[in-house]
């Protein structure tokens, strides 16, 4: 039987929330910190749960961090709502399935980073598979947040994340993205982080910024290839003969578009320009 808790919802505007939405016989917490507005609960799964554990952190009103790195013993089933958050998951190990409400359905298991948008009273049920480690890193934060920090007209002159980061149709959006070595690097640091816990709120949070900056320019650098002609630099032509590699010996099982652009790091508009 999975863990469920039908009745206790996770909201990201309410992450102390996290023990009874899961359950205090999974998880239980261990370690709290706290700095002017900020703040970070740790909780550890309890023997009978899995191993590992699960961090929450509070940055003001506008942006929460989960930071993962557990394994169940049995599936466990969470319903997530984020009310006004967008969410950028960054990814090293998973195996997951998300439900919309809208019947949409997405299973992840390739490491990757993703933007989730959805509606604000919309439930995401999320299923995390027994025996399978979770590494990931999310950041939730609202469109308040990119004004505080990139200013009032971040929306006005970038039409793609005005459309991606705010909720103006009540339609969810999900968008699915290549890892990249960078990425994956700033990922995998906030994770294993060993830092001296009087630095840790203030690490996670430049990381975080680090993260969301790296996420918005390939947003933008992606939609400015849609628009103009595609222009092949060293390192791309250098992925793209690494994609041919791959293609070429791997045969009898050959990786599927979305699998090679994961692999190398580029996206498909530029993997087939290339390859023409």
């Amino acid at each position: 039987m999975p863990i469920s808790n039908e009745n206790h919802i996770f909201e990201w505007n309410h992450p102390q929330g996290l023990e009874r939405a899961l359950g205090r016989d999974s998880i239980s917490l261990t370690k709290t910190l706290n700095h002017n507005k900020h703040s970070s609960r740790v909780y550890t799964l309890r023997q009978s749960a899995g191993t590992g554990t699960i961090e929450l952190l509070s940055f003001d009103q506008d942006l929460s961090v989960a930071i993962l790195d557990c394994e169940w013993q049995q599936d466990c089933e969470v319903s997530v709502q984020d009310h006004e958050r967008v969410r950028l998951n960054f990814s090293l190990e998973m195996d997951i399935v998300m439900e919309f409400d809208d019947e949409d359905r997405v299973d992840m298991q390739q490491p990757s980073w993703r933007l989730i948008n959805d509606t604000q009273n919309h439930l995401t049920r999320e299923t995390y598979t027994a025996g399978s480690h979770i590494a990931w890193v999310t950041l939730a934060l609202s469109p308040q947040y990119l004004r505080r920090l990139f200013g009032d007209s971040i929306f006005s002159q970038t039409p793609i994340l005005a459309e991606l980061f705010t909720k103006p149709d009540n339609r969810s959006i999900y968008k699915e993205y290549p890892l990249n070595h960078h990425l994956n690097q700033i990922t995998s640091n906030i994770i294993s982080s060993h830092i001296d816990e009087r630095f840790h709120l203030g690490y996670v949070k430049s990381k975080s910024d680090e993260l969301l900056c790296l996420v918005l320019d390939y947003i933008l650098e992606s939609t400015a290839e849609l628009d103009s002609p595609i222009k092949l630099r060293n390192k791309d032509e250098k992925a793209i003969r690494l994609a041919r590699e791959l293609l070429t010996n791997n045969l009898s099982t050959v990786p599927t578009i979305k699998e090679i652009c994961l692999m190398i790091g580029m996206n498909r508009n530029k993997l087939h320009y290339g390859f023409k």
